[in-house]
């Protein structure tokens, strides 16, 4: 007798890994960064311009979430310096270089997360940010919302709270990082020079020692 198969729905089966998610969302992370980098012939309106970082934003969250946990690690001052001294470099290729690394430091964080390397693109979007200032060169909308303080720290907090982080620790792990990179710029105060304490000997209103006045009795 023929025993007829089941036709209800099976399980999800096993694929033994987040492989394929993480490279989808790896591309459209990759997709999202382009569009906030390209450029156009007109100018981008500020709309446009920050739903283009926001949205890169939200696909380095997903990207990083997918991945298997990181344990968290202590602040890397090694990564953090090593961002901040990379800004000068991709400054020859002026402010639009400067993007161009940052969104290719945070492309490796969504591909490959490693709490050293989240600390370099976050020191280096540090950096960056300070050195921006108050001025915003014309024609840079891009690349001035991508390195608006906010916007810098919404990445870096958005994608450590991804990896498994606390909020809270969050905040404090990027206000130590700040620090760091702001006392790089901090100028240490010269040491005083040594004043020379007299050492004359005492005139003779000074008053007697306890050895003076018990040779003194004694006599």
């Amino acid at each position: 007798m023929n025993i007829p198969q089941s036709t209800g729905a099976t399980g999800p089966k096993k694929t033994g890994g987040n492989g394929w998610l993480i490279l989808v969302v790896a591309v459209a992370l990759l997709f999202a960064i382009g569009k906030c980098s390209s450029t156009t012939g007109g100018a981008s309106s500020s709309a446009t311009v920050a739903e283009n970082v926001g949205n890169a934003q939200e696909a380095l969250v997903t990207a990083v979430a997918a991945q298997p946990p990181s344990p968290p690690e202590p602040l890397s001052p090694a990564g953090v310096r090593r961002g901040a001294a990379r800004v000068s470099i991709a400054a020859k290729e002026e402010l639009a270089g400067e993007m161009i690394y940052s969104q290719n430091c945070y492309d490796h964080v969504a591909r490959a997360f490693s709490w050293r390397k989240l600390d370099e693109c976050g020191g280096f979007d540090a950096e960056a940010s300070s050195a921006l200032g108050d001025g915003e060169p014309v024609g840079a909308e891009k690349e001035v919302a991508w390195f608006d303080t906010e916007a810098a720290a919404g990445r870096y907090l958005k994608a450590a709270v991804a990896a498994g982080l606390d909020a809270d620790v969050a905040d404090l792990r990027l206000a130590a990082l700040q620090a760091k990179v702001n006392a790089r710029h901090e100028v240490k105060p010269e040491a005083a020079p040594a004043v020379a304490t007299p050492t004359g000997e005492p005139d003779d209103k000074s008053e007697p020692t306890d050895e003076e006045e018990n040779v003194t009795a004694a006599v």
